[in-house]
């Protein structure tokens, strides 16, 4: 019994009893190994700004495997796909990305293949994310253009990706100042914090989870109002002779 695989040699030897041996044509034969190659351990994948990923993973401890295969889909739910034509013999793999995709992020795995060509197990599961070069859709900003205290509404990008979006405003030709960071639209937005009879300039910009910020539609200029007045006080003081004195404060 072999326990061990790999290619063995056979031969009959015949003897007589003068001691002569003859020898018959060696017969090679194959012991296959069944036991498939453990999974491929620790892989790790890397992606540049320009899509070049980039797939390692550490080497085996049997001395049977000739290769690796990978696989690679744009969802984790979608079919995998093999991305060598042949085995793949080393234990680094370069894959180049569309980053003008609208599948945010891409999924690995890695199957040995030892010399009788038995499989492992995938790897685990790599995700990387997609270098993001869409440009985001605009948010707006929608006023009345007069108002006391400066209410408008916004309306958010459309972006699936927007974590936040920047709200801004400067008066006359002040540099522009970051007043609020939305990571949720209001209905309504009133700025409080402004003086009377001054105008101001509001822009709003979209951030995206990779840092991408969105261009401003439109400027949208607002002129304070002055405050109400506030009610008159009157008062009196009667006085000698029955003439009444008034005080009207205003």
């Amino acid at each position: 019994m072999v326990d061990l695989a790999g290619i063995y040699k056979y031969r009959l030897i015949a003897a007589d009893t003068a001691g002569n041996f003859a020898y018959s044509t060696p017969l090679y034969t194959r012991i296959h190994d069944m036991v498939p190659p453990s999974k491929p351990s620790k892989p790790v994948a890397y992606v540049d700004t320009t899509g070049i990923v980039t797939l390692g993973w550490n080497e085996h401890s049997e001395k049977d495997i000739i290769g690796y295969n990978i696989y690679a889909a744009d969802g984790n739910k979608r079919s995998f796909i093999k991305l060598n034509a042949q085995t793949h013999r080393s234990r680094i793999y370069q894959d180049t990305i569309g980053t003008s995709l609208l599948n945010e992020k891409r999924y690995y795995f890695i199957v040995a293949v030892d010399d009788d060509f038995m499989r492992s197990p995938p790897s685990d599961t790599l995700v990387i994310s997609r270098p993001d070069r869409i440009p985001l859709h605009r948010p707006s900003l929608v006023t009345t253009g007069l108002a006391r205290r400066h209410p408008f509404n916004l309306l958010p990008s459309s972006s699936r990706d927007v974590v936040r979006h920047d709200l801004w405003r400067k008066a006359g030709t002040q540099d522009w100042q970051l007043i609020h960071q939305l990571t949720k639209i209001p209905p309504s937005f009133t700025d409080t914090d402004v003086k009377s009879c001054v105008s101001y300039y509001y822009k709003i910009h979209a951030v995206d989870d990779g840092g991408l910020i969105s261009k401003a539609v439109d400027i949208a200029e607002i002129a304070a109002m002055k405050s109400q007045l506030s009610k008159p006080e009157l008062s009196f003081t009667k006085m000698k002779k029955h003439h009444p004195y008034f005080d009207c404060r205003c």
